[in-house]
């Protein structure tokens, strides 16, 4: 009875961190220079874009944490202010300003196109601090 005990609790602890390695999925990290890091400070808008739309969620992280520094710098200046315009508006303005960018605006710097798209989209007439 003990042998077919140990053999079962042989197989069970071999199994489970196999099984939990199989669920884990391996990716390639990403080159320096396609990465969103801070020695990247030219970012290109379809670098941005590409990172932004990314399935990598620690890419998509970073695209996102640089976009809420675009926004943070310009609120009250380029575009109006979070009390008026709601987060997800302000994703959905930035994403489709980036999709319907042409190929001369995708080569220019991120943060310029992206304070572009909220001064076109955004701006509260005027009434800017």
């Amino acid at each position: 009875m003990m042998k077919p005990v140990r053999f079962l609790l042989f197989f069970l602890c071999i199994g489970i961190p196999i099984h939990a390695l199989a669920e884990t999925k391996l990716l390639r990290p990403l080159p320096d220079s396609q990465s969103l890091i801070i020695e990247n400070n030219n970012l290109t808008a379809g670098d941005f874009f590409s990172a932004y739309m990314s399935k990598n969620m620690v890419e998509r992280r970073y695209a996102e944490m640089y976009l809420l520094g675009v926004l943070d710098a310009t609120e009250g200046i380029v575009w109006c202010d979070y009390y008026h315009i709601k987060t997800i508006s302000l994703d959905e303005i930035v994403y489709e300003g980036m999709r319907k960018a042409d190929a001369g605006q995708l080569q220019k710097r991120a943060a310029l196109v992206i304070t572009d798209i909220l001064k076109k989209d955004l701006s509260c007439g005027g009434k800017h601090k």
